[in-house]
């Protein structure tokens, strides 16, 4: 779809495998930049548990759409999934910083 309109997604521009090991690569990034403010104590124990469950289970998700390989009728489940837990990862992981200096305060 996206070649047809001729916007450069990263699928389209550097292909599917590129873009799958991409996404597992950055995932594992993600993990260590989340765990970074508890680590430099900038952050307490409820932030940094919660940065490594999170990440954690992020990773867990992204390791089924790095590794695999799409098929002609394919439902794209684990993307799906990933996508889906992303927008989670997002509010729990800030609700925790908040909760966190809510905490320390």
């Amino acid at each position: 779809d996206y070649a047809a309109a001729g916007i450069p997604m990263m699928p389209v521009v550097a292909g599917e495998r590129s873009t799958r090991r991409q996404v597992l690569g950055y995932s594992v990034l993600l993990l260590a930049t989340a765990l970074l403010p508890w680590a430099i104590s900038g952050t307490g124990i409820i932030y940094g548990l919660a940065a490594l469950v999170l990440s954690g289970l992020f990773v867990a998700l992204a390791v089924p759409v790095g590794l695999r390989q799409s098929g002609p009728d394919d439902s794209m489940k684990p993307e799906k999934r990933l996508f889906a837990f992303s927008v989670l990862y997002l509010f729990a992981l800030f609700t925790a910083l908040v909760a966190d200096r809510m905490v320390l305060a």
